[in-house]
């Protein structure tokens, strides 16, 4: 699981799940609590981690992610 936090409220998600990704506009003490820090919400940061993760996903699996289709599937 990723989950993404900027301020204290997100401390203990960030802490407790595998992945814990801090927003570049994150307090330091954030920051020193995530796996890593990302750009700030303003420059695309969330995208660019689920990026990197889609990504790297497809070269652990050796196959390319299926197109989404919106009009193929439903949302659930």
């Amino acid at each position: 699981c990723v989950a993404f936090g900027d301020n204290f409220n997100d401390l203990d998600m960030l802490e407790s799940v595998g992945l814990g990704v801090a927003m570049g506009n994150a307090p330091d003490e954030i920051k020193q609590a995530a796996n890593c820090v990302t750009t700030s919400h303003n420059d695309d940061g969330i995208a660019l981690i689920l990026n990197e993760v889609i990504r790297l996903l497809t070269l652990f699996n050796h196959t390319q992610p299926e197109p989404v289709r919106a009009r193929s599937r439903k949302c659930r």
